[in-house]
């Protein structure tokens, strides 16, 4: 075989898959731009300034706004921050700094345990410790339910963050002299600190959404009444097929009896 022939093949081949596969990410974006471009035509014409000061109106009814909702979410996602964030963080930088110790382990493996609890687990703890003692609904019990499903994340992914941080840095502050909380807090931490302030944000808003698809999820399950259910569910009669079987075959001596006394 020629081997230019062959290089010019797999040429030809290689920018056919390529295209290919350009063509198939332009048709998968089709609809997207297509729901963007009438979400934003159409929601363009609603947004003004009495939509982030006016609360919901009646349906029916034109105009209001959505300023309960998004002040009920700054002050969530406030309460719920303040409460995960400054532990997390500093979960964090233990793990990754004593990430040798017993203690280290436990904690990551609380962590990731928690990471794995549902939603729905922890609004019935928050429910239990926040809301019947004080016989009322409050943010604060959303709040705290929210800030503990922050909490893991946070830890996990802080400890992720520094250990990307190179060590040359930690041994240059600690060759200058610098204790070893100085040069955690002084130089690896800010080193970090970008990454850990970005993943803080993604992984509140991510926390958030996590009840909402559970929600979602519960929703979709369609649940019968109990006279449909026991209407639904095969009985056996003296007409299944399984019963009618077993008395034309006959089983032991009633069966026998059966089959003799029945007229032939």
């Amino acid at each position: 075989m020629n081997p230019m022939r062959t290089a010019s093949a797999r040429k030809v081949l290689s920018a056919l898959f390529v295209g290919a596969c350009a063509v198939s990410v332009i048709l998968a974006l089709i609809p997207l731009a297509f729901v963007l471009f009438f979400v934003v035509s159409q929601g363009i014409q609603s947004l003004n300034l009495d939509f982030f000061r006016n609360n919901p109106r009646p349906v029916g009814e034109p105009g209001g706004g959505m300023a309960n909702a998004i002040v009920g979410t700054l002050i969530l996602t406030g309460l719920a921050a303040a409460m995960a964030v400054p532990i997390g963080i500093l979960s964090g930088v233990y793990l990754s700094e004593y990430r040798g110790s017993r203690f280290a382990s436990a904690v990551r493996f609380a962590a990731d345990t928690l990471n794995g609890v549902p939603s729905i687990v922890i609004g019935v703890f928050a429910y239990g410790v926040a809301v019947l003692p004080l016989q009322h609904f409050s943010t604060l019990a959303g709040g705290l339910a929210l800030g503990i499903m922050m909490f893991p994340i946070i830890a996990r992914t802080t400890e992720e963050l520094l250990l990307l941080v190179p060590d040359a840095l930690r041994e240059g502050a600690l060759a200058l002299g610098a204790t070893r909380a100085r040069a955690i807090f002084s130089v690896i931490v800010p080193a970090a600190l970008p990454g850990i302030i970005t993943a803080s944000c993604w992984r509140s808003l991510e926390s958030r959404e996590r009840p909402r698809r559970s929600c979602l999820h519960r929703s979709t399950t369609v649940s019968f009444p109990r006279r449909c259910r026991s209407r639904s569910r095969p009985s056996r009669s003296r007409y299944s097929p399984m019963r009618s079987r077993r008395t034309k075959t006959g089983t032991g001596r009633r069966g026998r009896a059966r089959s003799c006394s029945s007229p032939s």
